[in-house]
């Protein structure tokens, strides 16, 4: 079993780090994105895949010393695949794909002291559903803060908001 591919979307760079596998005596020894057409052309880190590209990602598996393959191996990955493989003491699969999906656009999340001190991060790479963290900033002297506010609406920590542009929580 190969485990970690990230699904290529339009708009992603290709990611070939993270895939491994927990078949033991196998390892994966390298991953290389490939445009479909001959001769292939390996795909460039910085890339972004778009819409209808097809592509397809070699996977060369390592096997340890003591281990070899049978003569019918059924690969399986986590993601739809054709594979294939060759020789005793390597293996290769390819996995290909036609990118038809898009990365979802993501937003900022930024916090407002109002008048308060001390600071809170942006949230970036939010899109939808987000809960309302507690209140990181420092009142100003006498007050307390009651509670968030977005778009002028009063939300409790807790709170779940939906976030569809980039959004300013004010405390």
């Amino acid at each position: 079993n190969i485990k970690g591919i990230t699904k290529p979307l339009a708009g992603a760079n290709p990611v070939t780090t993270g895939i491994t596998t927990d078949t033991i005596g196998l390892s994966v020894k390298d991953a290389t994105w490939y445009f479909d057409k001959t001769p292939s052309t390996s795909v460039a880190h910085n890339y972004e895949f778009q819409l209808g590209d097809k592509i397809k990602l070699l996977i060369v598996l390592d096997v340890a010393d003591g281990y070899t393959f049978a003569d019918s191996v059924t690969i399986t990955a986590d993601l739809e695949y054709t594979a294939a493989y060759r020789g005793l003491t390597y293996g290769t699969v390819y996995l290909e794909y036609t990118v038809t999906e898009e990365m979802p656009t993501t937003y900022t999340v930024t916090f407002v002291a109002n008048g308060g001190t001390s600071t809170m991060a942006d949230v970036t790479g939010i899109s939808g559903e987000y809960t309302l963290p507690e209140n990181g900033f420092t009142a100003p002297d006498g007050k307390q803060f009651k509670a968030w506010s977005v778009g002028g609406v009063e939300k409790a920590v807790g709170d779940k908001i939906t976030v569809t542009a980039d959004t300013t929580v004010t405390a």
